[in-house]
């Protein structure tokens, strides 16, 4: 479990990223929404907000959504079996212990829940049916087999590295949810856009070094890709 469990932590996030970080960049207007929003809790360089703080913020965390909705998480079909009873869907009879899948793929790129699937959109996660569009959001698969990085994780995180704590003895490390991959995202775009830190612009990077080109389990860019670069300022 741990074998498995730990790279998968540490890659899907990465490339949620890079994702991410792309398309921020590229989008000045994105950029400007989520430095606003972050400087309206962040007025000071050391500022360290709490990702229960963080994850108020209605911009971020939309495009926090749409880069898992964007990126896939997973982009390889996941198998189920019903060990003994066999399935009825519609008109079709699957026999028992036959392996079904899907990859999450077929619903974050289907048109008819989302609208221009491959144009990064945060704005389709702040509309009145963003609550019945999260059910379609299946970076995390669903059920009691999705991914352990969305709740469980994080208790074996914190355990293994105690919480420090800030000049107002309050943690560091708060995660209420036992959401490890938000946590990861929320305070790593909180350190890398605030807006009195750091000034990142692309480069020799188009949205080909963040798309998927290949399915090796996790979605993989194209052969030649050097990955997502900047230069910071």
């Amino acid at each position: 479990m741990a074998d498995a469990g730990v790279p998968h932590r540490t890659t899907t996030t990465a490339h949620t990223l890079s994702v991410l970080m792309f398309h921020i960049l590229q989008n000045p207007g994105i950029l400007n929404k989520v430095q606003r929003e972050l400087g309206s809790m962040m007025s000071e360089p050391d500022s360290q907000p709490r990702w229960s703080e963080l994850e108020q913020l209605p911009y971020l965390t939309a495009c926090i959504q749409e880069a898992l909705r964007w990126g896939y998480g997973v982009s390889h079909r996941l198998q189920r079996r019903s060990p003994d009873i066999a399935l009825q869907y519609r008109n079709w009879t699957i026999p028992a212990n036959t392996p079904v899948g899907m990859t999450s793929v077929m619903l974050h790129d289907d048109p008819s829940i989302f609208p221009k699937p491959r144009s990064f959109q945060p704005e389709r996660w702040l509309q009145p049916s963003t609550t019945q569009l999260r059910k379609y959001l299946v970076t995390f698969s669903k059920g009691s087999r999705q991914c352990l990085g969305l709740k469980y994780v994080t208790r074996l995180w914190t355990e293994s590295y105690p919480p420090s704590s800030d000049d107002e003895n309050r943690p560091l490390i708060e995660c209420p949810n036992h959401s490890l991959a938000y946590w990861e995202l929320y305070l790593t775009l909180a350190a890398i856009f605030a807006p009195s830190r750091f000034r990142f612009e692309l480069y020799e990077t188009d949205v080909t070094d963040v798309d998927i080109a290949h399915d090796f389990f996790n979605p993989c860019y194209k052969a030649e890709s050097k990955g997502m670069r900047v230069v910071v300022h």
